[in-house]
């Protein structure tokens, strides 16, 4: 029988997705390179987060499919990051040594 399981499936399609984007270098000290599919030139929005949920930087009006992330004043650690358009999501993690 063809069980269908949502958990596994959900957990695949976030793999997938974290393997779309390029995060270099990773970790980092001052800045890293994002690289993510946006072929139509869509109006994507990053957020980063720290691990304990709470939104550290907001970039807004990105239509290329590559940025620059600054570590500007955020401190050492592990940061989630999800770049998010209309229509598509990803999610990744950075590294500030």
């Amino acid at each position: 029988s063809n069980m269908i399981y949502p958990d596994l499936t959900t957990q695949f399609l976030n793999l997938t997705e974290d393997e779309v984007i390029s995060i270099y270098p990773n970790p980092f000290t001052n800045s890293t390179v994002i690289e993510f599919p946006n072929a139509k030139q869509e109006n994507f929005i990053l957020r980063a987060y720290d691990l304990l949920g709470n939104k550290v930087r907001v970039l807004k009006n990105i239509t290329t499919n590559i940025l620059v992330f600054e570590k500007g004043k955020l401190s050492p650690g592990i940061y989630v990051i999800e770049l998010s358009s209309v229509s598509k999501s990803f999610k990744g993690k950075i590294v500030v040594e």
